[in-house]
Parts: C-alpha cells; sequence; structure tokens
C-alpha cells in the first residue's frame, strides 16, 4: 500500500481517499462481530 502511494506522489486527496478505504473495513468488520455477539 505504502508503495503504491509513493509511486503516485499526486497529493493528499489520493492519500485520503486511500486511508478512508483502509479504515472503512475495520468498522464493518466491528459491526458484524457486534452483530454477531447480540
Amino acid at each position: 500500500m505504502n508503495e503504491l502511494i509513493n509511486n503516485e506522489g499526486s497529493g493528499a486527496s489520493a492519500q485520503l481517499q486511500s486511508v478512508e478505504f483502509i479504515d472503512v473495513p475495520p468498522l464493518l468488520h466491528a459491526l458484524l462481530f457486534l452483530h454477531r455477539i447480540y
């Protein structure tokens, strides 16, 4: 992932999109995990 960001080097916009894309799955997994408990 870091290599892709470094190769693009287009700026903060690309990094923000990648960060959001990385942060979303853990939240979904957490919701699914809580849903299984309840």
